[in-house]
């Protein structure tokens, strides 16, 4: 707040023409709030980078996956697209690494989605989803309760 309100002072005395008298602890209080705005800044600049990365694992996770159901179920090259699903996982558990990955491979391997029932293929898909959460929160380092 204080801050708040020595800047204000700061720039009216600017736009006024005249120096503003700040005493020697207001000065010093300045130039650390000056800092720690600073340090936010590059705080908030690193976490952008990780959600980028980890929106971009995200991103990649969910296209392969759904390329995967669809050529299944429409029979259009469907091992082919299966070995590029298997593929975006060795990337994500080699670079990110999660619980989950193997999970998805062995759930990818058991269920052919031409015939699977509804129930599973949801729970094939939540196991997905779970896999994007634990990218997400790994990147942004965020601990799973």
């Amino acid at each position: 707040k204080k801050y708040a309100e020595l800047k204000k002072v700061a720039d009216l005395s600017k736009q006024l023409g005249v120096a503003p008298s700040l005493s020697h602890e207001e000065k010093e209080e300045s130039l650390q709030q000056q800092s720690t705005d600073k340090e936010q800044q590059r705080n908030i600049a690193i976490d952008i980078a990780s959600l980028d990365r980890a929106v971009w694992y995200v991103f990649k996770l969910i296209t392969s996956y759904r390329e995967y159901v669809f050529a299944t179920v429409n029979g259009i090259n469907p091992d082919e697209y299966k070995q590029k699903f298997l593929k975006t996982l060795e990337q994500i558990d080699k670079r990110i690494g999660s619980e989950y990955v193997a999970k998805v491979k062995q759930l990818v391997e058991e269920t052919d989605f031409k015939t699977a029932s509804g129930e599973t293929k949801a729970h094939v898909n939540d196991t997905v989803k779970l896999l994007a959460m634990d990218i997400l929160l790994k990147e942004l380092g965020i601990k799973n309760k």
